[in-house]
């Protein structure tokens, strides 16, 4: 399960998707999400979130992923979530930190580390104080009421209104 980081841009983040969908990486797993982090620092994860081909494999490397990654990725993204909200492609990946973030503390409540509930509640913090900005976009306003129904318990893998671009198995 290695994946040259010699590769470059949209190339990259391919060869994982490849790695992800044609191998079992039980044991590879959370050092492949910690390259796959560390590349997506380095290249700018809202850059790198903008192209649909990358948000993609983000967004599957999200499906397994666990909470270190979770909590990184939700680092990553704060300094640009608004931008990241409004956006078609990158939306999606927002869609699934905040369910999975959301997921993670009701089901932990206050057994969760402190730093992953700092990350969560300021990626909250960071949408609602942009909630005009959000609700006059169609990707923010989806992503805010995504976020508010998290927020509250509602299991959102039950909505038939929840979009998902392809399937990608596992949880949402």
């Amino acid at each position: 399960a290695v994946v040259s980081t010699q590769s470059t841009g949209v190339e990259y983040y391919t060869n994982i998707e490849k790695v992800l969908v044609g191998e079992t990486l039980e044991n590879d797993r959370p050092l492949l999400e910690e390259k796959v982090l560390d590349q997506l620092e380095e290249d700018g994860a809202t850059r790198v979130l903008f192209h649909w081909d990358c948000s993609r494999v983000i967004e599957r490397l999200l499906v397994g992923c666990d909470n270190t990654t979770l909590q990184r990725l939700s680092t990553l993204i704060l300094p640009d979530v608004v931008e990241i909200a409004c956006h078609s492609f990158a939306s999606h990946v927002l869609e699934l930190i905040v369910k999975k973030l959301a997921r993670h503390v009701h089901t932990t409540g206050k057994s969760s580390s402190n730093e992953f509930v700092k990350v969560t509640d300021e990626l909250i913090r960071k949408l609602c104080v942009k909630v005009s900005d959000l609700s006059r976009n169609t990707h923010g306003s989806y992503l805010l009421r995504v976020t508010l129904q998290a927020l509250v318990g509602i299991r959102l893998e039950d909505n038939k209104k929840s979009r998902k671009r392809w399937d990608i198995g596992g949880e949402e």
